[in-house]
């Protein structure tokens, strides 16, 4: 696990070139090279998949090299990140990688190079790397399976499930919770704020429904249909989204058919004088009320209430996909909204 080990092969690295490289032992040292040189500052995906004496090595999803050989060798080990070891292999360096790694995964099954293109452009979510981490209220990545939503950000704010039981289902960042006819379902903070006046709200979506409905919501209630209600993010019957906050029912709507069975990243900003809609990083809507109504109430995910607010919707209820809900306690920028949507690689949908 440390130290000069006696014995190694399979290793994952780069020359001193640049290029990526892939080396087992069957007797002889084997090695793949890519073409290309990777040491540009960028971040890319790397990954290589081996069955029995063959192995494909592939960057950023496409195939880099391949070859058939003998087995590699037999014996017990560890799998080493970032400081392996390759005394004598041409071409390695037994420095340790001088650069970033993240999200690294093995495998014990030869995966496809379907799955392989899926992993190189599979989006991210959001983590503390975004430059308002500290200012988060709520991160959810909706990955469970069963029990509470738990809250990334650290600030211990979990999401209850209410009602019915979530479904989890395939989403865009791992797990989403998905409402149907049979399964509806409101997810709620279990901590209430004070009449936030400062806030963004983020949600992906993916939904082909014409029912319309709430995706985020501030409800004065956790449970059932609140008598106090705003600062929401709702779909209409036609696919439009709208973003509304109390000051004056003032409404953002964008343009319709954004039920078109496909993930989209849905922003709302609010701070005094500044409402703000974005999907997919575009401003659709904006408006200037001096504020949002006061009273104390809960960040509900899925359902709560609309009315009086003159959207069309066949109720309350969100029939569709969710994925990647986040609160911030302050407006983000326009251009740290397009940030958000760059870094979560939403152009690759």
């Amino acid at each position: 696990q440390a130290a000069t080990p006696t014995k190694w092969d399979r290793i994952l690295a780069m020359n001193t070139a640049g290029q990526i490289t892939y080396g087992w032992y069957d007797g002889n040292i084997r090695v793949l090279t890519s073409a290309s040189s990777v040491n540009d500052g960028n971040w890319h995906h790397v990954a290589v998949v081996m069955n029995n004496n063959n192995a494909t090595l592939y960057i950023d999803g496409s195939v880099a090299a391949s070859g058939t050989f003998a087995m590699p060798e037999n014996y017990n080990g560890f799998f080493r990140i970032a400081n392996p070891y390759a005394g004598g292999w041409g071409g390695f360096t037994n420095t340790p990688f001088d650069g970033a790694i993240d999200e690294v995964g093995i495998w014990s099954t030869m995966l496809s190079q379907t799955t392989i293109q899926a992993l190189a452009s599979s989006p991210s979510e959001v983590n503390s790397s975004h430059p308002q981490w500290a200012n988060t209220w709520g991160i959810y990545h909706l990955n469970e399976t069963s029990g509470n939503y738990s809250d990334a950000s650290g600030q211990g704010n979990t999401a209850a499930p209410i009602g019915n039981a979530l479904v989890s289902a395939p989403g865009l960042f791992g797990n989403a919770i998905l409402s149907s006819g049979s399964s509806a379902f409101t997810l709620t903070t279990t901590t209430q704020y004070n009449n936030p006046q400062d806030f963004t709200l983020m949600v992906w979506f993916k939904t082909s429904s014409t029912n319309g409905g709430v995706l985020m919501e501030f409800a004065g209630q956790q449970t059932g249909t609140p008598s106090n209600y705003d600062r929401f993010i709702a779909m209409e019957t036609n696919g439009s989204v709208a973003f509304g906050v109390n000051g004056g029912l003032s409404v953002n709507h964008s343009p319709v058919g954004y039920n078109d069975g496909r993930w989209h990243q849905a922003v709302a900003t609010f701070s005094a004088g500044a409402q703000r809609l974005y999907l997919d990083g575009s401003l659709v809507g904006s408006a200037s009320p001096s504020s949002a109504e006061n009273y104390f109430g809960y960040w509900r995910i899925g359902n709560g209430n609309l009315g009086g607010w003159g959207l069309t919707t066949n109720g309350f209820q969100y029939y569709g996909y969710l994925d990647e809900a986040a609160i911030w306690s302050k407006a983000l920028t326009a251009d740290e909204v397009r940030k958000l949507l760059t870094s979560q690689r939403c152009g690759l949908l």
